[in-house]
């Protein structure tokens, strides 16, 4: 049927130095009104081997129905595409609303779901990447301080004071302290900061480095 009404490519024809598909199908009088297709001969095999022909109608219910143009299938079941784009807000709260109202206002039928896939599908698949990740590197960077330390304190202290680090304020200072140990950074605003350690009470301190013009030989 899908060959008689649709039609089907048949062979290849070569013309010049160009392929066409040539396609069959039945004539537009054979398939141009429900009842031409209910009058479709479809041939079968009779008991005794001889080939018979019967009209459609009688072996199927022809009706015209509204429906998809194209079924698309993924891991052997069938789905529905319904596309959108976002303008104006974040994806998460977009697809978090969409989800409430459609449960709130729409009742599927049984058999039915809906999977929430594209950009929102991979935005959560890095979020769950991220919720293991970044344990295992928070852990492993607390580890690294422990063995610098050797004091679960302070690495909780450094830690803790870890994303202050990377601001760049003027004047902006980070302490911890520890037992018989001060750690201060301070951020250099020019190269050729000096840092400087001893032993236990050990200070370690960036400083600004102050511009100093000497006088050239000869001169006061």
């Amino acid at each position: 049927m899908q060959a008689a009404a649709g039609g089907t490519q048949a062979t290849t024809v070569l013309e010049g130095d160009r392929l066409f598909g040539l396609t069959v199908r039945l004539k537009p009088e054979y398939r141009s009104s429900l009842d031409a297709v209910r009058s479709i001969m479809v041939g079968y095999s009779t008991p005794g081997g001889a080939n018979a022909y019967i009209p459609l109608r009688e072996l199927a219910s022809i009706t015209l129905d509204t429906g998809a143009s194209y079924i698309y299938h993924e891991s052997n079941e069938r789905y529905i595409p319904v596309k959108f784009s976002v303008r104006g807000r974040d994806l998460g709260s977009t697809v978090a609303d969409a989800e409430a109202r459609i449960r709130g206002n729409v009742k599927l039928p049984q058999g039915y779901r809906i999977k929430w896939a594209g950009e929102f599908e991979e935005l959560r698949l890095a979020q769950h990447r991220l919720e293991i990740v970044a344990p295992i590197a928070i852990g492993a960077i607390l580890l690294l301080l422990y063995m610098l330390f050797n004091s679960l304190r302070d690495s909780l202290l450094t830690l803790a004071g870890m994303p202050f680090f990377g601001r760049r304020q003027p004047g902006a200072t980070a302490a911890c302290h520890g037992r018989g140990r001060r750690h201060a950074a301070r951020p250099d605003h020019a190269a050729g900061g000096r840092a400087g350690a001893a032993g236990d009470g050990a200070e370690l301190v960036g400083e600004e480095s102050r511009a100093r013009t000497r006088p050239a030989a000869g001169e006061r």
